[in-house]
């Protein structure tokens, strides 16, 4: 029995599939792989406090939306900032918070 073009090709793309399955199958599955890494929400790397918003400003460790709103608050009523140590001015704001976020504060 002599096979067409076409059913050769036929063939060939069917094997093919096969072969991609199992190499997929096989890579997934296979025993001591480590654990497909854990995609997390990254981070900003810089927040600037004269344009963020409130959202934005949550980013920052131990800023909820009433101290975020706060700055905002400050930000309307006396301008842009003029230094990042000047949102010690704002309620709620410690050193101990301004410090764990300073590197990633800018004015």
């Amino acid at each position: 029995m002599k096979l067409s073009v076409y059913e050769k090709l036929i063939i060939l793309v069917t094997v093919a599939f096969i072969a991609v399955v199992a190499v997929i199958y096989t890579a997934e599955n296979m025993p001591g792989l480590p654990d497909k890494p854990k995609y997390t929400a990254v981070k900003p790397v810089f927040i600037s406090i004269n344009r963020a918003t409130r959202d934005e400003l949550m980013e920052l460790e131990g800023i909820g939306q009433k101290t975020a709103d706060g700055i905002i608050e400050y930000r309307e009523k006396h301008g842009y900032f003029k230094s990042v140590d000047e949102l010690l001015n704002v309620k709620g704001i410690s050193r101990a918070v301004l410090e764990k976020n300073k590197s990633i504060i800018r004015v």
